[in-house]
Parts: C-alpha cells; sequence; structure tokens
C-alpha cells in the first residue's frame, strides 16, 4: 500500500467532508477513491508545492458498485445525515458548508464491456480507466486523531482518465488539458522517478538525456503498463488522432497559456505530447 500522511496539511473543509463520505460509505461497503482536480492538487501542492493554473473548488469521487441499487443506498445514506443536498445533476450532491459540489462517478460491473456506464435518466458516461486508475491508487491519511485512509488516483491514474475524459466532452477539454501539461512536465519530479528515470538508459538516450522529457516518455510508459486492453486501445486513438502530419493538436493548443500564446510554446507542448506517445507504445 502506498501510503502518505496528509494530516494537517489538508483543508478543514474537505477533511470534514471526506470523513462524512467515508463515514456512509464503509456503512454501505463501498469503497471510493478522489479523482479529478483535488487528486491533482494534493501530489502537486500538497505534495511537492507545485502550484496548478486553476483552484479547486469542488471533489471528484469514484465508487465501485456491482449496481445503481449501491449507488441509491450511498445517496440515501448521505442525505440522510442532513449534511448533505442533492443538486439537479445526477451524479452531484453538496455538502451544507459553503455548498461544496461533489461528483460521484459509478465504476466497476454495473458498466458494459465498452467502459459505459447509463445513468438512470439515459445520459451515457464512459468510464474507462477507472477500474485500472483505482487499482494503483495510493493511500492518504487525512487527520492524526482519527484512522482516517481515503484512497486517491495517480498522477498516471490522473492521466488516463483525463486523456479519456477530455476527448469525450469538450466541456471540460481545456481544464484536462491544463491538468495534463503539468502531469506531463512535472512527472519526473514525483516521487521516486527522479532516481527511475536513470533505470532506463534507452529513454534517456532517446530523449538526448533531457530529464524532464525523460519523465514524460516514462509516464506513457507506466500508463500503458497499468492499462486494460480497452483503455489502452482508446488512449492510442487518442494520441495518434493529437499527432497527426498535419501538426494540428487541439490538446497542445489547449495546453498553452491563453495570455501569451506562440508558436514556439506550441511546438513545446506538442513535444510532450509525442513524448508521452513514445513511452505508451514502447513494448
Amino acid at each position: 500500500m502506498k501510503l502518505l500522511d496528509l494530516s494537517k496539511r489538508i483543508d478543514p473543509l474537505l477533511v470534514e467532508v471526506l470523513e462524512a463520505i467515508s463515514k456512509a460509505a464503509v456503512e454501505c461497503a463501498i469503497p471510493f477513491f478522489i479523482v479529478g482536480a483535488t487528486a491533482r492538487d494534493i501530489f502537486f501542492d500538497l505534495l511537492h508545492n507545485i502550484k496548478p493554473r486553476r483552484a479547486t473548488f469542488d471533489l471528484d469521487l469514484g465508487i465501485h458498485i456491482a449496481a445503481w441499487k449501491s449507488y441509491d443506498a450511498l445517496l440515501h445514506t448521505l442525505l440522510s445525515t442532513g449534511d448533505f443536498k442533492k443538486a439537479p445533476a445526477p451524479q452531484r450532491v453538496y455538502y451544507f458548508k459553503n455548498n461544496f459540489p461533489i461528483d460521484i462517478m459509478p465504476f466497476g460491473p454495473l458498466s458494459g464491456p465498452n467502459g459505459i456506464i447509463t445513468w438512470p435518466d439515459k445520459k451515457q458516461m464512459s468510464i474507462l480507466g477507472f477500474e485500472e486508475s483505482y487499482r494503483n491508487c495510493y493511500t492518504i491519511k487525512v487527520t492524526k486523531t482519527a484512522e482516517s485512509f481515503i484512497r486517491v488516483a495517480s498522477p498516471i491514474g490522473l492521466t488516463i482518465m483525463k486523456l479519456i475524459a477530455r476527448a469525450e466532452s469538450t466541456d471540460r477539454a481545456e481544464k484536462d488539458a491544463r491538468d495534463l501539461e503539468m502531469i506531463f512536465a512535472n512527472y519526473h519530479s514525483l516521487f521516486e522517478n527522479e532516481v527511475r528515470i536513470f533505470d532506463f538508459p534507452d529513454i534517456l538516450e532517446l530523449v538526448h538525456f533531457d530529464v524532464q522529457r525523460s519523465g514524460t516518455v516514462l509516464l506513457g510508459k507506466d500508463a500503458s503498463a497499468i492499462s486494460s486492453k480497452e483503455t489502452k486501445k482508446a488512449i492510442q486513438a487518442i494520441i495518434q488522432n493529437e499527432t497527426k502530419d498535419n501538426g494540428i493538436s487541439k490538446l497542445a493548443i489547449d495546453m498553452m497559456n491563453k495570455n501569451s500564446p506562440n508558436e514556439k510554446e506550441f511546438e513545446n507542448k506538442l513535444q510532450l505530447i509525442n513524448d508521452f506517445k513514445t513511452g505508451f507504445f514502447l513494448p
């Protein structure tokens, strides 16, 4: 188990929300983990002092369930505390303090073979990548006074989920692209990666011993290693589309700083994507 002690480092309101959800999830026997921007902030802001370009004002969770009745049971348990209220969106609830929004995404056996879930209102959504991200996540301790252990998606899992989510929703394209840029550009400095890179001399040689680029290639290799056959196929198609010979990459464009876009910056972002692609396609 990859355990990280973040007690006294996480915002008290977030700790309060996580403990309330954890209590309800245990009562319903439903495993869950943190995904999305909160997971990003845990690894980059809290652990490595790398500030994201956008702040987090919500919480995204994945819950592992076999049927919708389990989702309904968790929702009922949360609402019955009086601390949560339902939002119009099927996946969203609010914590009573500051109307803190929480999106709860189901994954697991209730999805079809193609990784698609169908909400009761018939809305469909892909949860490809959630299963392997859950199996390869970290565990964080959020308080010292209670044994509060919460699972959180790793940077590798976040990369997989964000690539797929971005390809499916234009609404979140720029947000996910900026998060991907942060992971791609900084993976070399996370945890033991600064040392791990030197276990792959072929990667170092491939990028002319550029440590940052080596990290991006390593990220691609790591993401490929944990991906299921279906997830790998989806990501390969996404990356191939973003690195076509015509040089037009919407992902690279969305990664750019909109305040001062220029050709050199575009080329740098495209290089990040190509380095990730190189790693993902390595044998």
